[in-house]
């Protein structure tokens, strides 16, 4: 499945898709900037802008995510299934321990690296993750990655949300992936 190949089995001329329909205008526009092929053009639906919870530490991160995420399900009526948490790969135990002990509402758990977990909050790292999607997606540790030279998994990760994307970490640092403009 990751294998890059030179070749097909069809020999006709590629059908380019060029509209993205995954993503809303806004997380179009943030992975966009890290994207590199054929010209995409973006939905017509602009959805929410992306947000940033801010705390300085993992710990205090995980607090403010679970916050939120409890107020998603809750008073949102967000389906457990439709969100997932990615971490960055190197360090994922920290971040899998951080929320493991965090209780979740009545008929929800959290689903560490496990697919199709009904009443599963999704946690993954953003490799695993990749090619799969959900409605709602909080990227946990996008301060740890570097616009400059994590370009390929920064497009990768941010276009795997559908309707939402919350950034999770430093407020600097997430607003710089955000901002930036990937060469």
């Amino acid at each position: 499945m990751y294998k890059r190949v030179s070749s097909f089995p069809i020999r006709d001329e590629p059908f380019l898709l060029t509209r993205n329909c995954r993503n809303t205008a806004h997380i179009h526009q943030a992975a966009y900037r890290y994207y590199r092929g054929e010209r995409t053009e973006p939905p017509t639906i602009a959805g929410e802008e992306i947000s940033v919870i801010d705390a300085p530490s993992r710990g205090s991160q995980a607090k403010r995510l679970h916050a939120h995420l409890i107020g998603l399900v809750d008073h949102e009526k967000v389906r457990p299934e439709d969100i997932a948490v990615l971490v960055p790969s190197a360090g994922h135990q920290e971040y899998y321990q951080a929320l493991s002990d965090r209780p979740l509402p009545a008929g929800c758990k959290w689903a560490f690296e496990e697919y199709g977990v009904v009443g599963g909050v999704r946690v993954e790292t953003v490799h695993r993750f990749k090619g799969l999607e959900a409605t709602v997606v909080y990227l946990w540790g996008a301060d740890t990655f570097s616009p400059k030279l994590d370009t390929e998994t920064l497009y990768v990760t941010l276009s795997r949300a559908k309707s939402r994307l919350i950034l999770v970490g430093d407020e600097m640092r997430c607003r710089s992936v955000l901002d930036s403009q990937a060469t």
